[in-house]
């Protein structure tokens, strides 16, 4: 028995090695999330226009459009649930936040990270932001081990990388994100995304998310901070295929917080303004759509709100 642990210790030596030097590559890869926290943590006081969302309001809002100081906390997937979260942890720092611009896309009142195709970005959001979604308990060895966090395949493809995979690429001081990955403009790309999308809106989601967004928005207002609701610019091909009993919803549910919170609401997902040079693909701006974009929200939204230019 004694020969048979020593043997066993003796073996287990080089995989420990090995996978604490895979643990180890993955943890000096720099990522959108640590990124972000340091940016908004670094310039928090002169904040005025915070922005919130998920992937189209990271690639398709560039806070330097605006007039006032503002920052893009948005991310790929992002949650209501973390887009407040990260707000109310920060919002005694950003002392002179005035506005919080909200994107509203088709999923996010029937979202959350876990029901999506990459539930392992809400280990990342309990790593670099420490906010835990309530269903991943402390001792989930995910939050502890970035190989069991990504799952075996991404994290085996960075260490073919040489851990040198960019996961920041087109990622500014200001959070915007330029670029990223180009797809088709069809009517068949259209039809395929929406569809995606309503596979992960889950309908036990909506009741949370319609919560957080009241317990949020009173808290703003009682900072005398405006929230603003946006919807960005869709492709005409994805628009087409969205379900139209729940735009209604959509539409109905930010009409009421509106009406309870005198608070406003933008609808851009139809904008004629916008066509297929616009976009990178049927839900995404690209760099030129996103200039043009986010002009139009500083003339069209920012300008109700008088504040200087903060250098």
């Amino acid at each position: 028995m004694k020969k048979f642990v020593i043997r066993l210790f003796i073996f287990l030596i080089p995989i420990s090695g090995f996978i604490a030097a895979w643990e180890y590559g993955l943890s000096r890869m720099p990522d959108s999330y640590s990124m972000k926290r340091e940016h908004l943590e670094s310039l928090a006081p002169k904040i005025e226009v915070l922005v919130l969302g998920p992937s189209h309001s990271l690639r398709g809002v560039d806070p330097d459009c605006f007039s006032m100081k503002g920052y893009n906390v948005a991310n790929i997937q992002q949650s209501i649930y973390y887009d407040t979260r990260i707000t109310l942890k920060y919002l005694d720092k950003m002392t002179s936040l005035k506005v919080v611009l909200i994107d509203i896309s088709y999923p996010s009142f029937w979202f959350q990270v876990h029901t999506c195709d990459e539930p392992f970005r809400d280990y990342f959001y309990a790593r670099e932001w420490g906010i835990r979604y309530p269903s991943i308990k402390w001792y989930d060895i995910h939050l502890y081990s970035k190989i069991l966090a990504y799952g075996n395949e991404k994290a085996w493809n960075f260490a073919l990388s040489g851990f040198s995979t960019d996961l920041e690429r087109g990622y500014q001081e200001n959070g915007w994100a330029i670029g990223g990955k180009k797809g088709p403009l069809n009517d068949s790309a259209g039809y395929n995304l929406a569809k995606a999308h309503e596979k992960e809106m889950k309908q036990e989601n909506f009741a949370d998310n319609i919560s957080d967004l009241k317990i949020f928005i009173g808290e703003l207002k009682k900072r005398n901070i405006e929230p603003v609701f946006f919807i960005a610019p869709y492709n005409h091909f994805y628009n087409k295929y969205l379900d139209k009993n729940r735009m209604k919803t959509i539409d109905s549910a930010i009409n009421g917080l509106c009406s309870i919170y005198s608070c406003r609401k933008y609808d851009y997902h139809t904008d004629s303004r916008f066509t297929d040079e616009d976009f990178r693909e049927v839900t995404h701006l690209n760099k030129d759509g996103a200039i043009k974009f986010s002009k139009i929200l500083n003339d069209e939204i920012l300008k109700n709100y008088n504040s200087p230019l903060l250098k």
